[in-house]
């Protein structure tokens, strides 16, 4: 199928207003065209039509199995249900019987078997538009591999990225580039999953065609939020994210475990939530606080009642604001300040992560887990010796 691009690398289609994998099975050309030849899918379970069929049963209905057509899934973290707390085993698939390739836990990239048959690899899968979300990390490492054998190539069925256009937050240190740090972007980029690939793959992979049936820029939330890992279940989740994945640098949680407040809530057994609840409503920024006692089943305190607060978004104006201004960054900084300063047990939390210098080799290291989800040291040492956080966001800003 590379002939198709008349030696062009990479390509985009026009926009419009729905996703890129409806937009694809509209298609009667490009159906026809993959129907023909021996596809991979890299999505999960969350991945849907506008009519709420996974992207896996869609495409084997409109292109064929088998032989020809989808032929092989690929999963990144969280597995192909996309519910899974890591999801680092092969599968099946039970609506369609084809076998999934885990792309998490051990295996990182794909096996050379997996790709050599294929003919064509598309991408299917509902980033987030923060750095350290992981599913960017294994399109890209699934791309290296690809790149390598002759001919080849990939679509990214594109989704609107939830958080818009902003940008907030450093570029990616590379001394810290890991799996949950991979692209030279902001922290919360502003990208769609689509454009960030080709633009990545022009200079990492030149030579792989890579096409991004786009979908657009959306200014209001889904009229049904589709839940694309297990911790980010509603939209305030989301938009909450760039500032509470910060805790997971630290000993304070972020609500995962508790049944419906991952990234929505701050606990730790000790805190005061009600001085904590009382200093975040007296910012004057768009996210409250309400005390609240909670018991995590896993993850950070699981089955220790934990005192804190839980966060809601109460915005104003136009459906734009909705979306752009949530300064959950911004936020996050101004509460580990907070942490730092009134909750005496809390620390910076060490843990082990995949990191790479040259973007395909990794080596497991141990170091402040802050560090490499924001890709940037500067915080940690500057909240250390007591920097103000608006100074370290004006930084970033200029």
């Amino acid at each position: 199928m590379s002939e198709q691009h008349s030696g062009a690398k990479s390509a985009s289609i026009a926009m419009r207003p729905d996703a890129g994998l409806d937009r694809l099975l509209a298609d009667r050309t490009l159906v026809a065209r993959l129907a023909g030849v021996r596809v991979g899918l890299l999505a999960n379970r969350t991945s849907q039509t506008a009519e709420g069929i996974d992207a896996a049963a869609a495409l084997a209905r409109a292109l064929g199995s088998g032989q020809r057509g989808l032929v092989r899934l690929f999963a990144p973290e969280h597995g192909w249900s996309g519910i899974e707390a890591e999801g680092d085993v092969d599968a099946t698939e039970p609506a369609t019987g084809l076998p999934v390739h885990s792309l998490y836990g051990q295996r990182r990239a794909p096996d050379p078997a997996a790709l050599a048959d294929l003919d064509v690899i598309l991408v299917d899968l509902q980033d987030v538009g923060v750095r350290c979300y992981t599913y960017g990390s294994t399109a890209a490492l699934l791309l290296r591999s690809f790149a390598r054998l002759v001919g080849k190539e990939v679509w990214v069925l594109d989704r609107s990225n939830p958080l818009g256009a902003g940008q907030a937050g450093p570029r990616l240190d590379p001394a810290l580039r890991s799996f949950i740090g991979y692209f030279d972007l902001p922290f919360v980029h502003g990208r769609a999953l689509g454009a960030m690939l080709r633009d990545w793959a022009a200079e990492a992979v030149p030579g792989l065609a890579v096409t991004v049936v786009a979908a657009p820029a959306k200014l209001a939330p889904p009229a049904l939020w589709v839940p694309p890992s297990p911790s980010l279940r509603d939209w305030d989740a989301v938009r909450l994210y760039p500032g509470l994945v910060l805790l997971e640098g630290t000993n304070v949680s972020e609500g995962r475990g508790t049944a419906q407040n991952a990234f929505r809530a701050v606990l730790a057994p000790e805190l005061d939530g009600v001085r904590l609840a009382e200093a975040i409503n007296s910012w004057g920024c768009e996210i409250f606080a309400k005390p609240r006692q909670l018991t995590p089943t896993h993850n950070k305190f699981a089955n220790v009642i934990c005192d804190g607060v839980v966060l809601s978004i109460e915005l104003k104006g136009s459906i734009r604001s909705t979306i752009n201004e949530v300064r959950a960054l911004q936020f996050g900084i101004r509460l580990l300040d907070w942490l730092k300063r009134n909750h005496a047990p809390f620390a910076w939390r060490r843990g082990r992560v995949m990191a790479t210098a040259d973007g395909e080799h990794f080596t497991p290291v141990e170091g402040f887990m802050l560090d490499y989800l924001i890709g940037d040291s500067g915080l940690r040492r500057d909240l250390d010796a007591g920097v103000a956080p608006e100074t370290l966001v004006a930084r970033w800003a200029s």
